[in-house]
Parts: structure tokens; sequence; C-alpha cells
């Protein structure tokens, strides 16, 4: 399943970064293990989790 990272920008200039995987209803999933959407895949149970969850989903999580 590919990951795409993007990014937004609030008003005040901070850059965001989320990532977006699979496809289905939207799911957003807020940050609680690791801090940065770009190392979630280093965990190998969260990738999985994540994978699961993909699957029927799109989801989306962003950077706190």
């Amino acid at each position: 399943m590919v990951r795409e990272v993007r990014y937004c920008t609030t008003k005040d200039g901070v850059r965001i970064a989320y990532c977006v995987e699979g496809e289905g209803r939207p799911l957003v999933i807020a940050p609680y293990l690791l801090e940065s959407c770009s190392l979630h895949n280093l965990h190998p149970s969260f990738a999985d989790f994540m994978r699961e969850v993909a699957s029927g989903h799109t989801a989306i999580r962003y950077d706190s």
C-alpha cells in the first residue's frame, strides 16, 4: 500500500505533515505512538495495524 506524505500550512505559517493511505471512507488517526508519520512504519506492529485500517478506509495521520 502506498503512503503519501502531504503538507498543509496554517494561517500563522506553521507547516504540518500528514500521511494518506488506503481507499474508502476517511478515518483520521490522531498521533499517540510516534510523533512523526514518517516514523510509524518503522514500528512493525504499528505498520501491520495501519495496513489493516487502510484496507477499508482512507487513513489520514498527522504529525503532532
